[in-house]
C-alpha cells in the first residue's frame, strides 16, 4: 500500500476544504477523483504530490475536537509522488524543442528512472499514437496542438521515478482515441512497475472504463463513488432548421512545399447548419477542428465547390464573411485581455454591437454572476466563471453562429451542464445556430442535433 488516508482533513487559511475518512491507494491501482470545478480536487492532487501549503491533520474522529496538525510542506508520506497539470504548454520552455526537455529531464533521472534507455521514450511516443516522435522532437511546443503537447507531457512523466502520479485534467484537451492510449498505457505501466496513479478528470465515462475506483468530492467529503452510463434523449433533424450555411466539399488547403506540405483536412462533401441548430464537431487531436472554426471566422483559407449563405429568409448567396459569426477559443481567458478587468472587454463589445446595459445585467444574471464581476481580472475568476464570462462575449447582441473550441474542457460536468442550458435557452429566444467542438463525445451525443467527426482521411457523421 501506498497511502492509507483515514479520518483526514485538509484545511486553508483555518477554514475546512475536504475531509477524506477512509481512502487506501494501493499498489499497481489507478484511481479516478471527480468533484464540482472549486471543490477541491486539484488541492488533494497537489497535496497527494506534497507540493501545495495546505494545513491537514489526521486521525480526526466525530467526536474529537482537534487532532495532530501538521504542515503538508513535510511530507506526509514516504513515497515519492509526481504532479501532472492540466495545461502542457506550462511545462514546457517555448524556446527550446521539444527532444532538449526530453533530453535534459532523462539525462537528469536516469540513474533511478525505471526506463532503460531513451528509446524506451520513443517506445512510449508511439504507444500513445505519436507516430514519427523523432520529428516531434525536433518542433517546439508553439508548432504541436495542446492534444499532442498533453501527450508529451503524459510521456515525460514516466521519465521521473514516482510511486504515486497525479494527473489533473490532463485528458481534457485530448480526443477520446487518445486518451484511451494514455490510459491503456498507465494503467499497464502501474500494474507491471507496482506504483499507483491518480486521475483527477471530468470525464465520467473514462473514470468508468478505466479506474481501478473512483472518488467523489461531495459535500466536503471525499466518498466512493459508482459512475453510471448517461441516459441521452434528443430530438434531431437538420431538415428542420432553417438553412444558415450550406457547403460542399469543404476543405483546408495543403500548406507548406514539398515534402514539407502538410493536409490539415480531407474533404468534407457536405457541410449544413441550420439557423438554431447544435452541430457536434470532434476527432483526433490535429486534425484540424481548430483550424477549420478558423477557416469559417475568415482566419484560415477554405475551399469548396459551392458556398450557399442565407442571412434572412429568402436571402441567399452571401459569403461567410456577411454572417455575424462569433468564436470562442479552447482556452476561454485568452479572449480577454489580463490587463484590464472584464468590464471592459464587455464594454468595448458593447459599443462595437450597439448592445445596451440592460442585455449585458440580463446575461450576467441569467449565468448566475452578478454585476461586481465586471470590475475583476480574468486571473480573478474561477473557472467556471470565466467560461460563463467567455459564453456572454460571445452572445451579445444577435449572432448568426456562435462556434465553442473546446470551451468547456476546463470545468466539471456540473457547471458545463448549467452553462449549456442557460446557452440553449438564449439560442432558442434569439435563433443562433452554434458549433461545438468537444472530445467529450458521449456529452455531445445527447446534446446536438448532429455530429461530424474529423480525421486526418475522412470525414463521418
Amino acid at each position: 500500500m501506498i497511502l492509507d488516508l483515514q479520518h483526514v482533513q485538509l484545511t486553508i487559511g483555518g477554514d475546512p476544504l475536504v475531509t477524506i475518512r477512509d481512502w487506501r491507494i494501493g499498489r499497481g491501482k489507478v484511481y479516478g477523483l471527480m468533484g464540482q470545478t472549486g471543490s477541491g480536487k486539484s488541492t488533494i492532487g497537489k497535496w497527494l504530490a506534497n507540493i501545495e501549503p495546505v494545513y491537514w491533520q489526521v486521525d480526526l474522529q466525530p467526536e474529537s475536537e482537534s487532532g495532530s496538525r501538521n504542515d503538508s510542506s513535510s511530507s506526509h508520506t514516504n513515497s515519492s509522488s509526481l504532479y501532472l497539470l492540466q495545461d502542457a504548454y506550462q511545462i514546457f520552455n517555448p524556446y527550446v524543442s521539444i527532444g532538449r526537455h526530453f533530453r535534459d529531464i532523462w539525462n537528469h533521472n536516469r540513474r533511478n528512472s525505471r526506463l532503460r534507455s531513451f528509446d524506451e521514450i520513443l517506445e512510449i511516443l508511439r504507444a500513445l499514437g505519436i507516430t514519427d516522435p523523432h520529428r516531434i522532437m525536433k518542433r517546439k511546443v508553439g508548432g504541436v496542438s495542446q492534444g499532442e503537447a498533453q501527450r508529451l507531457a503524459f510521456a515525460l512523466s514516466f521519465i521521473r521515478p514516482a510511486d504515486l502520479r497525479i494527473y489533473d485534467e490532463v485528458f481534457s484537451n485530448v480526443d477520446m482515441e487518445s486518451s484511451r492510449r494514455m490510459l491503456d498505457f498507465l494503467l499497464e505501466y502501474c500494474e507491471r512497475t507496482g506504483t499507483s496513479a491518480v486521475v483527477i478528470s471530468h470525464e465520467k465515462a473514462l473514470l468508468r472504463e478505466y479506474m481501478h475506483e473512483n472518488y467523489e468530492i461531495r459535500s466536503g467529503e471525499v466518498i466512493p463513488t459508482a459512475l453510471e452510463a448517461r441516459v441521452r434523449s434528443l430530438e434531431s433533424g437538420a431538415d428542420s432548421f432553417p438553412l444558415l450555411i450550406h457547403i460542399r466539399d469543404l476543405a483546408v488547403p495543403d500548406y507548406g512545399r514539398g515534402k514539407r506540405s502538410k493536409r490539415m483536412l480531407a474533404t468534407l462533401p457536405e457541410l449544413r447548419i441550420g439557423r438554431g441548430e447544435c452541430v457536434g464537431l470532434h476527432g483526433r487531436s490535429g486534425t484540424g477542428k481548430t483550424t477549420l472554426l478558423r477557416g469559417l471566422l475568415g482566419e484560415h483559407p477554405l475551399t469548396w465547390s459551392e458556398c450557399r449563405v442565407e442571412r434572412s429568409l429568402g436571402e441567399m448567396g452571401l459569403e461567410l464573411g456577411d454572417l455575424d459569426i462569433r468564436y470562442l477559443p479552447q482556452s476561454v481567458g485568452s479572449a480577454f485581455n489580463p490587463a484590464y478587468p472584464l468590464g471592459t472587454s464587455i464594454r468595448e463589445i458593447q459599443s462595437v454591437r450597439g448592445i445596451s446595459d440592460q442585455e449585458v445585467a440580463e446575461l450576467l444574471a441569467s449565468f448566475g454572476l452578478k454585476a461586481g464581476h465586471m470590475d475583476r481580472y480574468p486571473d480573478e475568476l474561477s473557472g467556471g466563471e470565466i467560461q460563463r464570462m467567455g459564453i456572454i462575449s460571445v452572445v451579445l447582441g444577435t449572432p448568426d453562429l456562435v462556434m465553442l473550441d473546446e470551451s468547456f474542457s476546463s470545468v466539471d460536468e456540473y457547471t458545463r451542464d448549467a452553462i449549456w442550458s442557460v446557452l440553449v435557452d438564449l439560442q432558442k429566444q434569439k435563433g443562433f445556430a452554434v458549433l461545438v467542438v468537444s472530445h467529450d463525445v458521449e456529452w455531445l451525443e445527447g446534446v446536438v442535433n448532429y455530429e461530424l467527426r474529423m480525421t486526418n482521411d475522412e470525414w463521418g457523421e
